[in-house]
């Protein structure tokens, strides 16, 4: 198949050396460096997961136009192969990133995993966001129960696995009295999902007794279709498990946003009854070729707009 030809030559000759003092100056001047990482006589290297803003901006010319010319092919009905759809999508980013400053950001699940993403590469975006996994759920935003509930067991680990990416109570209210609430993005229809997981931390916070403190440190990012007329983002209220949030609709096109919620598989599928299985792992988390593919048409034509970050922006976390 294609795509496992593209891992196979990837996997041969792609290699990169950050301490290239080379790269590091071309980096700098923003140029393509006459450096080996994208030059190869072998047949058409892929693209790594993922692909990081550095290695974005040192492609060679004929580096870049082979992924061009393959690119349509493995993204044939994904709406970012449709500049049209993918200008949209800026646009909508970059019309929601004054919310999104000073706000620890969470992509709740997969749907809202490609929103935060563009938001982390566009210029004067936000410099990090945190994926959590979590999937389906058992509780309505009016508060009553659904479906199977998770066990006391299940809900041990995965609370064993939100201390993991810092996402404790008391990690969200340290982090609001530090001058940073915690936006939770995700894509909300009927409200079970988000409704389910904030009830997982309300009941920790009341073993704690810090369910006030948490309710307040809590901000929630609705991704959602316009309303008419609706054309930038708005902020509102929402109830959710008798609590009122502060919140702001970000607005998706319809297009993307039923790929977003329905086929984009980057991250991991974890309801409840998958929690006593595995804990999802940072490293394992990544977009698979097709939608790594799609981030990389994304940065394109940012690029093209002059809204992708130069690699002098990107923040430095080490």
């Amino acid at each position: 198949m294609l795509i496992n030809r593209l891992k196979t030559a990837f996997n041969q000759t792609i290699i990169i050396n950050k301490e290239n003092n080379q790269q590091k100056q071309a980096i700098q001047n923003h140029s393509q460096p006459q450096s080996d990482v994208f030059k190869s006589n072998i047949a058409f290297t892929g693209l790594p997961s993922k692909l990081s803003l550095d290695m974005y901006y040192q492609m060679t010319l004929e580096y870049d136009q082979r992924l061009q010319a393959v690119s349509g092919e493995i993204l044939y009905d994904h709406p970012f192969k449709n500049i049209a759809c993918s200008l949209m999508f800026i646009n909508n980013v970059k019309n929601a990133l004054p919310h999104l400053q000073n706000k620890r950001i969470i992509a709740l699940g997969r749907s809202p995993v490609f929103f935060t993403e563009a938001a982390k590469l566009m210029k004067n975006g936000i410099d990090d966001y945190t994926y959590v996994a979590f999937s389906k759920g058992w509780k309505c935003e009016d508060g009553k129960h659904y479906g199977s509930m998770p066990t006391e067991e299940e809900v041990k680990n995965y609370r064993n696995y939100l201390k993991t990416v810092n996402m404790t109570p008391k990690e969200i209210i340290k982090d609001s009295k530090n001058g940073k609430n915690t936006m939770l993005v995700d894509y909300i229809e009927s409200g079970n999902g988000i409704s389910s997981f904030i009830s997982v931390l309300q009941d920790w916070a009341k073993e704690d007794n810090v369910l006030d403190e948490l309710n307040n440190s809590i901000e929630i990012g609705v991704m959602k279709l316009p309303d008419v007329g609706q054309r930038y983002p708005e902020e509102a209220d929402v109830t959710i498990n008798d609590t009122s949030f502060k919140a702001i609709v970000l607005t998706i096109d319809k297009r993307t946003l039923e790929y977003l919620r329905d086929e984009n598989e980057w991250g991991q599928s974890y309801p409840h009854t998958k929690w006593n299985e595995f804990t999802p792992e940072e490293s394992q988390i990544y977009p698979n070729e097709k939608d790594e593919f799609a981030r990389y048409k994304l940065m394109d034509v940012m690029k093209q707009v002059n809204l992708l970050k130069e690699p002098s922006e990107i923040v430095n976390k080490n």
